[in-house]
């Protein structure tokens, strides 16, 4: 929002935890109070993933920002729509910014919600302040997360009785790593009425619109001039070879870093240097 005098401004008075409508669609958030008056930074989870995967980081990067941890379309306890278009998604976080009163940010995404960032950065970078993303591309990603999805559709839920249950069903149709059907857990939840586990993402639309969210979120002459920091897994192969390229024509300001001991998910993996590299970058 910009006030009479022409002055940047943002409110962060709000509830812990607050529901927002925008153009159709429900975006849940968590927020971490700051320091008074300090700069807003909004976190976007990746594929399957929600708010409540970042908690642990967005406390500890609220000692220095006020931190806001938001549920994309179809996760979390966001709102459930037909479409996972990366333009549709950025535009999401422009409207639920609106009604936080927030006008300039910084953004951090993960993996999918990184392509998110990256699109609402070259689109809109008059409302970023600077970008954080956390192990992707700006480019088409082939194959991650079919087996995962396809054992999600196949899981029989109208039988299922238990958590433990569910894990093993996952085990069984090829999701080996024990830490990822824990993660993919995270989205099963239980229905206090009926008593009933369900999958709390809308997995048809993450299904329907698989090669959409693989793709890259940028078009050709996209680019944002900003800051921009580039977190890459070093075990994780999700930035490799000529992606270093892409990345620096997209954001010719970019700097990259890389954790050569972690997987795709840094925050946890090597979740105290992920944080000194952030909390470093936002210190500018």
């Amino acid at each position: 929002m910009t006030s009479s005098n022409g002055k940047d401004w943002y409110f962060v008075g709000i509830p812990f935890e607050f529901e927002c409508m925008n153009a159709g669609v429900n975006l849940y958030h968590q927020h971490f109070e700051g320091p008074n008056r300090s700069e807003p930074l909004v976190i976007l989870h990746g594929l399957l993933g929600s708010s409540r995967n970042w908690t642990s980081v967005a406390r500890s990067l609220a000692e220095q920002n006020t931190v806001y941890c938001v549920d994309l379309r179809n996760h979390g306890k966001s709102g459930h729509t037909a479409s996972m278009g990366y333009r549709e998604m950025a535009e999401d976080i422009l409207s639920w910014a609106d009604r936080q009163w927030i006008n300039r940010f910084h953004i951090l995404g993960h993996s999918m919600g990184g392509k998110v960032a990256m699109r609402l950065a070259t689109e809109s970078p008059e409302r970023i302040q600077s970008l954080i993303v956390a192990d992707i591309a700006p480019r088409k990603y082939m194959g991650h997360h079919r087996v995962e999805m396809n054992a999600m559709l196949a899981m029989p839920m109208d039988t299922l009785k238990s958590r433990k249950e569910a894990e093993g069903f996952l085990d069984q149709f090829g999701v080996n790593d024990w830490a990822l059907r824990q993660f993919i857990l995270t989205n099963l939840v239980r229905n206090s009425a009926t008593g009933s586990l369900n999958w709390q993402v809308n997995l048809t639309a993450l299904d329907r619109c698989m090669e959409q969210i693989a793709g890259s979120p940028l078009d050709a002459e996209s680019q944002y001039l900003g800051k921009a920091l580039f977190l890459v897994g070093g075990q994780a192969n999700f930035v490799v070879g000529d992606d270093a390229e892409l990345i620096k024509e997209h954001f010719p300001a970019s700097e990259m870093v890389t954790f050569s001991d972690s997987g795709h998910n840094i925050h946890v993996d090597a979740k105290v240097p992920f944080l000194d590299a952030v909390g470093c970058f936002l210190d500018g």
